[in-house]
């Protein structure tokens, strides 16, 4: 099945919490069941992308929303905020086509490094990641950006012990 990478429209926001949710699903099989069962993102937060980054969009054949990434700047830096990938569309490559697109399009705002918070380690988080050419961000390396993140997710009652912070340069490749 063929899927474009393209920018979401504003009236297909709505579809992007079904995603979120039914990606969110497999993080039960890992011992994090608090992140399957967390609700989707409120609406206002993902439509602050449309203003301050970007929201893309891997549809499928009918145009489709089948996965989404949420892209913004931190400290001068892109940050993929989110990436999820419908189950129904797992495993076909979308999460890398996505998170290229991302740096692609931090790159062309003027970017040269891509950070990302994550699993360290689950499987689909940062071992895929670092197949993607991102290291993990030793905390001498943090920004004030990255630290006040931390301390959102720490809030949020994200299990910080399997947390960590990644980062890619960006090219024009």
């Amino acid at each position: 099945m063929p899927y474009r990478i393209r920018h979401a429209r504003p009236d297909e926001l709505d579809l992007l919490a079904g995603i979120e949710k039914d990606a969110g699903m497999v993080f039960a099989d890992v011992g994090l069941k608090e992140i399957s069962d967390h609700p989707p993102a409120d609406i206002a937060y993902v439509r602050s992308f449309l203003r301050g980054g970007a929201i893309l969009i891997a549809a499928d054949e009918q145009d489709k929303p089948a996965g989404f990434a949420l892209v913004g700047f931190i400290d001068r830096a892109g940050h993929l905020f989110e990436l999820s990938v419908h189950r129904a569309h797992a495993r076909k490559g979308l999460g890398a086509r996505l998170t290229a697109a991302c740096c692609g399009f931090a790159f062309a705002q003027g970017a040269r490094r891509m950070t990302l918070s994550t699993f360290r380690d689950v499987q689909w988080n940062a071992p895929f990641y670092a197949k993607l050419g991102f290291r993990i961000l030793p905390q001498d390396d943090w920004t004030p950006g990255l630290f006040t993140l931390r301390m959102r997710e720490e809030d949020g009652g994200l299990p910080m012990d399997r947390r960590c912070f990644m980062e890619k340069e960006l090219n024009e490749n």
